[in-house]
C-alpha cells in the first residue's frame, strides 16, 4: 500500500475510534499517521492531520496539547501561504471553540 493510502486509513481509522469513544486507539492511529507523513506529506494534509488530532485532544480535555495541534496545523498553512482556505478557517474556528471552553 502507497504511503499517502496508509496514511489517509490511519486518519479514517482513528477519526472512526474517535467517534466511538475509543478515544486512546484514535490517539494511537493518529500518531502512525503523523510519522508516516513526516517529510512526506503536503502541506493541506498535514494540517487537516494535526487538525485531527487537536479534535481528538480537546475531546479528551487537553486543552493545552489540542491547542498546540490546532496552532502547529495553521502554522503549516500560514508559511505556504494557505492560510486563506477554508480548512484554516475551519481550524481557527476548532481552536475558538476550544479556547471558549477552556475559558
Amino acid at each position: 500500500m502507497c504511503r499517502c493510502k496508509r496514511i489517509k486509513l490511519l486518519v479514517n481509522e482513528g477519526m472512526e475510534h474517535f467517534n466511538q469513544g475509543r478515544t486512546d486507539q484514535a490517539l494511537a492511529n493518529l500518531r502512525q499517521a503523523m510519522r508516516a507523513a513526516e517529510g512526506h506529506s503536503k502541506p493541506g494534509a498535514r494540517a487537516a492531520l494535526s487538525n485531527n488530532f487537536g479534535q481528538v485532544l480537546a475531546g479528551m480535555g487537553r486543552i493545552r496539547e489540542a491547542r498546540e495541534q490546532f496552532d502547529a496545523a495553521l502554522s503549516v498553512l500560514d508559511r505556504h501561504m494557505l492560510g486563506h482556505t477554508p480548512l484554516a478557517v475551519r481550524i481557527r474556528r476548532n481552536r475558538s471553540a476550544l479556547m471558549s471552553k477552556a475559558a
